[in-house]
């Protein structure tokens, strides 16, 4: 009843609520509802351990939030390094990906997630098979990295195999795969 924002994965969903707490609900083979288990649930259960998310956002079967100070937290699977920890281990309960501060704005891919932080860059980890995290290159990454050519960014998006950004300007840049011209 206190909910201020929800993200939609594969088979789950997760709420924000007022002062901090998320909480998620459905199918969880690998932990993405963050409770420290991975057995389904039909109702809301609490992510461990965070009580000051700002953002949230889901996908396939991981799960992020920004936190206060701009912090980032994911949970879920990570066979691509897409919670940001430096491993490929999957984690049922919220773990804090490296390196980011500032972010303002996060978005969670199939197996890729990136983040708006300080002046506008753009930083993406997890799978890079096809250039979604916009390095120039086809290497995934456990931990972020910068995305080339991207310092004003106010939001960021993305989808399966791909990732836009909308500049300050309100032009938007696209990169990874666009095999339905999605780019």
């Amino acid at each position: 009843s206190d909910a201020i924002a929800i993200a939609a994965g594969s088979a789950y969903t997760c709420a924000s609520h007022v002062g901090g707490s998320v909480s998620c609900w459905g199918a969880n083979s690998f932990g993405q509802l963050g409770d420290g288990t991975t057995t389904r649930a039909l109702v809301p259960v609490a992510v461990l351990g965070i009580n000051d998310a700002s953002i949230v956002a889901a996908n396939l079967s991981h799960t992020c939030v920004v936190r206060g100070g701009g912090s980032v937290s994911c949970w879920g699977t990570s066979d691509y390094g897409e919670l940001g920890d430096g491993t490929p281990t999957n984690s049922t309960v919220p773990v804090k990906v490296l390196g980011v501060s500032g972010a303002s704005a996060l978005a969670v891919g199939g197996n890729h997630t990136c983040v708006v932080q300080g002046a506008g860059s753009v930083s993406c980890w997890g799978s890079n098979i096809i250039g979604q995290l916009g390095t120039g290159a086809n290497t995934s990454s456990s931990v972020p990295i910068a995305v080339e050519g991207v310092s004003d960014a106010i939001a960021v998006a993305a989808g399966s195999s791909y990732t836009c950004a909308l500049h300050a300007s309100g032009s938007v840049s696209c990169w990874g795969v666009n095999n339905f011209g999605q780019l």
